[in-house]
C-alpha cells in the first residue's frame, strides 16, 4: 500500500532537489511504506473568475519500479479531491498520459477538462 498526501509547494521539502520547482503551487507526492518516493503530481490552481478553481496540471512522474499499476492515476484522484476544482487545463506529452487522461474524464465527468498534447520539459526535469 502507498501513502498518498497533497500539500502546499512550500511544504514539500526534498522531493524536487533544485528542479525549479517553486513554479508549483501543490504537490501530491505517493511514498511507500518505507518512505521512498513513489510518484509525483505537480500542478497549481487557479481562479477563473466568475469559472471557480481550475487545476492546471505540470507533471506526473512515478518511479520506474512503480510504474504500470495505477500510481499516476491515482495521484491525480487524490489532487482533484483535495482541491476541489470546477475543471482541469493538461498537456499530454505521452501515449501513457493521453490514456490515463482519458479515463480519468469519464470518471469525473462533472468537471471541465481542457486537454491539450504536445512537448515539454518538465517530466524530464522532475525525473533527473
Amino acid at each position: 500500500g502507498l501513502c498518498l498526501h497533497s500539500e502546499g509547494n512550500g511544504e514539500a521539502e526534498g522531493v524536487f532537489e533544485g528542479s525549479g520547482s517553486d513554479e508549483f503551487t501543490w504537490v501530491t507526492v505517493a511514498r511507500t511504506e518505507a518512505g521512498e518516493l513513489a510518484g509525483v503530481h505537480t500542478f497549481e490552481v487557479y481562479d477563473e473568475g466568475a469559472g471557480g478553481l481550475f487545476l492546471r496540471s505540470y507533471a506526473t512522474w512515478v518511479s520506474k519500479d512503480h510504474r504500470r499499476k495505477g500510481i499516476g492515476s491515482d495521484l491525480w484522484r487524490k489532487s482533484l479531491e483535495e482541491t476541489q476544482v470546477r475543471g482541469v487545463d493538461v498537456c499530454c506529452i505521452s501515449h501513457s498520459s493521453i490514456k490515463m487522461i482519458s479515463s480519468l474524464e469519464k470518471e469525473y465527468p462533472q468537471l471541465e477538462w481542457q486537454v491539450y498534447e504536445g512537448a515539454g520539459n518538465t517530466v524530464e526535469r522532475i525525473a533527473a
